[in-house]
């Protein structure tokens, strides 16, 4: 069931000393220069529903024992009351005698909404949204809507911080496979000298010319052995037959030592070390390249496998793209077709935007009704909202918002620092003293009574 403030009485709160208002439309103002009280009125219409936290620090006006408060609903007469000692009583009674349902704060909470915000129940009042820390706004906002992108928010963020990092592993890749200096191709490997080979050649060689030399070591020992024998001869020519024999036998093989001797050729082992030294340094030139082809083929294995590492990097960003993409348009799809309090209202992870600006650039008009319709969405059983810097409200937006509580149901109590002669209870040093004529007398003596012309109290 829904409630009206029909009756508010404040007495001695804050700048106040005593002014009873009675409702008479959707929309009160209440007018009056700067320390008049106007915003205390204000804070008293809220204190008397809303908690202790709202509560001004010194709620008695100076020189004043006590301050009193008292609004009344159509099924509720709430009274509070402050001491100057700091003592403060709460006390409500339902019209139709009935017990409370809870203590009396829980009885006000019920019907002047409250919400959850970051798991904490909390009184709303409309003013407080454009001040609200942004993700404390995305929740009341959410909560409202029943737009809950928190798990496609944790999933978008998981995966953007991921694609991040495959995104700087990929370019750290990509810089490393650039920075791999192939060296130019080696020539073609040819193919090894047999070493072996030429030394047996070489070992056959030598053998050769040592026979060669024993050859001739023969000779020489055979001549030594004939002049000896010829001496002999002279010497001995009593064995001159013995030593002829042996001399014509000796003789006929120095003739053909010589003629063998004659033929003999010492090979030439110049041609071999110079084969062998080629040979040498062909097979370093082989294991060179052998060794430069090696470290080529490495490079290259390490170049290709950083080419692949990279790409398989840029895949894995490309798929953390595209599922963000996904996200993204989920979320667009959800936001599509929730019912946002503003037209042009978006959220965008941890934050609130209207047209595409941030929220908190919004002008004061948009904020003032932003928090009112988001204060309609909790369907408070007290249709009943203040704005307390209603003067930075155009006509056009007074107007708007004249349109918007009848559209909403909805009361509406605003403060303006000049008359705007439409309708206005004027305060003057804590007291109502004049209201703009209604259009009739009984409407104006309903809105306000108390005076002769029920026009103001106090």
């Amino acid at each position: 069931m829904s409630q009206r403030l029909i009756r508010l009485s404040v007495t001695n709160f804050k700048k106040i000393r005593a002014a009873e208002i009675i409702r008479s439309g959707n929309v009160t103002k209440i007018s009056g220069e700067n320390r008049a009280g106007k915003s205390s009125l204000l804070d008293g219409m809220a204190c008397v529903f809303l908690g202790q936290r709202y509560h001004p620090e010194n709620p008695v006006r100076n020189g004043e024992k006590k301050a009193t408060v008292v609004g009344e609903t159509e099924t509720l007469i709430v009274t509070r009351e402050w001491t100057d000692k700091g003592r403060h009583t709460l006390k409500v009674d339902r019209k139709d005698g009935a017990d409370l349902d809870g203590t009396p704060q829980d009885e006000l909470d019920r019907v002047y909404a409250a919400v959850k915000i970051d798991g904490k129940r909390v009184v709303f009042d409309p003013a407080d949204f454009a001040m609200l820390p942004a993700k404390e706004q995305v929740a009341l906002l959410r909560q409202l809507t029943g737009l809950d992108t928190t798990a496609l928010d944790l999933k978008r963020k998981q995966l953007y911080e991921r694609r991040t990092a495959v995104n700087a592993e990929h370019k750290a890749l990509e810089a490393q496979s650039a920075g791999v200096k192939l060296p130019p191709e080696p020539a073609q490997v040819p193919v090894e000298k047999d070493l072996a080979a030429i030394a047996e050649q070489k070992v056959e060689a030598e053998r050769v010319r040592n026979d060669n030399a024993m050859a001739r070591q023969h000779l020489e020992h055979l001549k030594a052995d004939r002049a000896k024998a010829a001496q002999q001869v002279e010497m001995l020519r009593a064995e001159l037959a013995r030593w002829e024999d042996r001399l014509a036998s000796l003789g006929v093989a120095v003739e053909d030592q010589e003629k063998l001797n004659a033929e003999l050729v010492d090979p030439d082992t110049s041609t071999i070390d110079k084969e062998i030294s080629a040979a040498k340094l062909h097979n370093a030139n082989v294991r060179q390249l052998q060794n430069e082809w090696e470290q080529f083929k490495a490079k290259k294995q390490q170049a290709e496998r950083l080419r692949k590492l990279a790409s398989a990097k840029k895949d894995a960003a490309d798929d953390y793209t595209r599922q963000i993409e996904e996200i993204d348009a989920e979320k667009a799809r959800m936001l599509a077709e929730a019912k946002m309090p503003l037209p042009g209202l978006t959220i965008e992870e941890d934050r609130i935007f209207l047209n595409g600006a941030p929220f908190d650039q919004a002008s004061d008009a948009e904020k003032i009704l932003m928090g009112l319709n988001i204060y309609v969405g909790l369907k408070p059983e007290l249709r009943l909202a203040r704005i307390k810097n209603g003067s930075l409200l155009s006509k056009k937006s007074m107007a708007a918002l004249a349109e918007w509580t009848e559209a909403n149901d909805f009361d509406v109590w605003v403060e303006l620092v000049e008359d705007d002669g439409a309708d206005c209870i004027v305060i003057e040093d804590g007291e109502i003293v004049g209201h703009e004529e209604a259009d009739d007398d009984s409407e104006l003596a309903a809105a306000v009574p108390g005076t002769d012309d029920s026009r103001a109290s106090g």
